[in-house]
This record gives C-alpha cells, sequence and structure tokens, in this order.
C-alpha cells in the first residue's frame, strides 16, 4: 500500500497509457461488427450520461444563456467530427497508424490553428 501512496502518479500515467492505448484496437474490433454511426452514437451516450451524473453532483450551471451558444455548438460539433473522421479511418488504416498520426496531433495542431484562425500566437 506504500508503494502506490508513493507511486500514485506514475501508476496514473500507467493506466491513463493503458487506456488510451487499447482505444483504438477495441474501435477497430468494434467496427467490423458495427456500423459507424451506431458505435458512435453509443460511445456519445455512454459520455453524455456519465457527463450529466458528474455535473449533477458537482451542481454545475448548465444553462446555455451562461455558457454560450457558440461554445455550446463547438462542443457538439468538435467532438463528432473528430470521432467519425477518427472512427471512418480506423475503418481504412490499422489502429496502429491511427495512434501513431493522432499521437502528432499535439505537434502540427499549432500549426493549423495559425493557418486557420491567422493569428501571430
Amino acid at each position: 500500500m506504500n508503494f502506490l501512496k508513493n507511486n500514485i502518479g506514475y501508476v496514473s500515467m500507467f493506466v491513463a497509457v493503458i487506456g488510451f492505448g487499447s482505444g483504438p484496437p477495441f474501435v477497430k474490433l468494434a467496427l467490423q461488427e458495427f456500423y459507424v454511426m451506431d458505435l458512435m452514437a453509443v460511445r456519445f451516450s455512454l459520455a453524455f450520461g456519465l457527463m450529466l451524473i458528474f455535473a449533477l453532483i458537482m451542481r454545475a450551471d448548465l444553462k446555455i444563456r451562461k455558457i454560450g451558444l457558440t461554445p455550446f455548438l463547438m462542443g457538439l460539433l468538435n467532438p463528432f467530427l473528430v470521432t467519425l473522421s477518427f472512427h471512418i479511418g480506423l475503418l481504412l488504416t490499422s489502429p496502429v497508424n491511427g495512434v501513431a498520426l493522432i499521437s502528432t496531433l499535439p505537434i502540427w495542431q499549432p500549426f493549423v490553428a495559425r493557418f486557420f484562425f491567422k493569428r501571430k500566437n
């Protein structure tokens, strides 16, 4: 127990790596049995349910007027498009290639954002 207490950060990172790394192979297996939209509906429903439970437990203010319409719509649109393209990409390639491409997102995302938003930051 003392080992776990002293190394909780390392154990948490290990669990996160295993969790995120195992996602694409399981999605690839699921896509062999289910349609893309069916799988996305299940994933989003599960995520929505969990987030709603946590928001209710934390007593978060979920009014659209407080959040704003633009962030609300982007919160709906962005995960949908990213997940849709990821699932379709996994239909066309292996999970290893998908993970390799996703791992490069933090590298090239700022350059794409700068190009589209024309910011100097």
